[in-house]
């Protein structure tokens, strides 16, 4: 009997910019050079690669949401930076991050600012409210 790893196939490889996520640290790198990439650098990582199908602000959406489960204060300013995105979804998720960030390395929250109120996500399955 064979194992899948043992039958993998070249065009199923990790992607170059995948490679290196696999533990936390890995994985908040990954999430925060998404939320750095703009058009013409995604449209090269994922050339070739089904993820395309993907838009980069949903991906950016989702890196938000990874860098506030498992964030640190490293992470804060790409999180700072990404309530200014163009997408209203990107910057309320941004807003979510920032928010609950405090509680998941254990600082103190930030001050809330009217702008933060005003992107509040309201409670939905998979993000609880901060």
């Amino acid at each position: 009997m064979k194992c899948a790893r043992d039958a993998m196939l070249p065009e199923f490889a990790p992607r170059e910019l995948f490679a290196e996520s696999y533990d936390h640290a890995g994985t908040r790198a990954l999430a925060r050079e998404i939320l750095m990439m703009g058009p013409s650098e995604y449209a090269a990582a994922s050339k070739g690669s089904a993820i395309k199908r993907a838009t980069l602000w949903m991906l950016q959406r989702n890196a938000c949401v990874v860098l506030g489960n498992i964030g640190t204060a490293e992470d804060l300013p790409v999180l700072e930076a990404m309530r200014e995105h163009e997408h209203a979804i990107v910057r309320e998720h941004a807003a979510w991050a920032l928010a609950r960030l405090p509680r998941v390395i254990g600082a103190a929250p930030r001050a809330r600012s009217a702008a933060d109120a005003a992107t509040d996500l309201p409670e939905r399955a998979g993000h609880p409210a901060p």
